[in-house]
This record gives C-alpha cells, sequence and structure tokens, in this order.
C-alpha cells in the first residue's frame, strides 16, 4: 500500500538568525492558499493571522512581541498573502510561521512550497557620491 511522506518541518518562531536554512521554506495545502495569485508585502499595523497550532487569530505585532522579533526585523519580514473563505488573509509570515488554515492534514492534495531569501546585512546605499563615500558618513 501506498503512504503520503512524513510531513515536512514547519516554521517556528525566532530571529532569522537563529533559524536553520529549512525554516527559511514553508509548505502549505495550495488549496487552501486560495484561487488567487499570491501577494508579498510587509506588515501594516492592524494585520492578524492565526499561528500553526492556534484555534484564533493573533494580531501580528502581538505576535512579533511574542516570538521577540527586534523591531528592526520585523517591517523586513515578507508577509505571503492569499485568499481564505474569500478575504485576504496572511498565508506565511516569512521564516516564521504558517497560518494555521493553510496547514498540510491528511486530505491535502496539492503541496505549496515557498522558499525565502534573507537580504544582505548591509543593504546598498544608494546614497554615495562620486568617491563611493555615503553621504552621511562624518567626512567632508
Amino acid at each position: 500500500t501506498w503512504r503520503a511522506p512524513p510531513a515536512p518541518p514547519l516554521a517556528h518562531a525566532g530571529t532569522l538568525a537563529q533559524l536553520p536554512r529549512a525554516t527559511l521554506r514553508a509548505w502549505l495545502d495550495a488549496d487552501a492558499a486560495g484561487p488567487g495569485p499570491l501577494r508579498i508585502r510587509t506588515w501594516r499595523a492592524g494585520d492578524r493571522f492565526r499561528p500553526l497550532g492556534m484555534l484564533h487569530e493573533k494580531k501580528l505585532q502581538d505576535y512579533f512581541a511574542d516570538a521577540k522579533i527586534p523591531r528592526a526585523a520585523r517591517a523586513r519580514l515578507p508577509l505571503v498573502i492569499g485568499t481564505l473563505d474569500g478575504q485576504d488573509c496572511i498565508l506565511w509570515v516569512g521564516g516564521q510561521r504558517i497560518d494555521d488554515r493553510a496547514r498540510l492534514t491528511p486530505e491535502s492534495r496539492r503541496v505549496l512550497t515557498l522558499q525565502i531569501e534573507p537580504l544582505a546585512q548591509e543593504p546598498y546605499d544608494v546614497m554615495q557620491d562620486e568617491d563611493g563615500r555615503g553621504a552621511d558618513d562624518g567626512r567632508e
């Protein structure tokens, strides 16, 4: 008889620096993720999602505080937005947790695999002058 392979590990709380490479991936039920295209954005005040394993939604700000995500890192975490029950919702807080409603179950027929790549620690300074120095490096 055929058996489904074991479910892959799902992302858990922690900062990106603490996460092993595998947690930069998430596996979702493709049908639960909704019919429309997925979108990526950063968090906004009032955002809510239902973290994996919870029965009720939680404010994303409260999730960040509980998971001890530094304030500076919160704006850099990508949110994958899909449609659940006809409404836009956060399917995955990149590198953190998926929404419980999009989790894989024994009834899942299609798997949606998502992966993120961390940005460089120091983004390129677009305010450089001709000699390559930053505009606010303290030198004249």
